[in-house]
């Protein structure tokens, strides 16, 4: 992602990226900022860190990102379907299903920043587009995973188990 904003920037200089995130202590936290140095890209990305105020990020933002090389099903992108947002995701996990292989986002490959900024541009030049992605996913996530529909998805399958036994 942080390679893909170098191109993004590139075609959109005003553009600016927000993380949101715990650091995990791991020394990637450090190798993101040292990569958003090396390309000088210090004015148009902002750490946060860890938040509780998501809903209100995420109001702010145009588009959200999901650039991960692995997931499962993601709680990041559901935010981002709560919110209303259009987003580009790579195709790793859940991301596929969540946008309905593509009719409610974006999915580009993983580890391919030409890729991610391609489909980041195509957004953020086209708000027709990002307006139809964001009410498509902000409905489907609102008809696939709402916690209404998980609970009562877990009540049967507990009733299931509890019957067999």
């Amino acid at each position: 992602l942080i390679r893909a904003m170098r191109i993004i920037v590139s075609e959109i200089p005003h553009a600016h990226l927000f993380l949101v995130g715990v650091d995990s202590g791991d020394g990637s936290l450090r190798g993101i900022t040292n990569e958003i140095n090396i390309l000088g890209l210090e004015d148009h990305i902002t750490w946060l860190g860890l938040r509780n105020d998501v809903p209100a990020i995420l109001s702010a933002c145009d588009i959200g990102v999901l650039s991960s090389s692995s997931e499962g099903l993601p709680l990041a992108l559901l935010e981002y379907g709560v919110a209303g947002l259009a987003v580009v995701v790579t195709d790793v996990g859940e991301c596929g299903a969540v946008l309905d292989n593509g009719q409610n986002g974006i999915i580009v490959p993983p580890s391919s920043p030409p890729a991610m900024a391609e489909g980041i541009l195509r957004l953020l030049k086209n708000s027709r587009l990002r307006e139809s992605y964001g009410q498509k996913i902000k409905k489907w996530v609102g008809e696939k995973y709402a916690s209404n529909l998980v609970i009562s998805q877990l009540d049967k399958i507990y009733q299931q188990i509890l019957l067999i036994q």
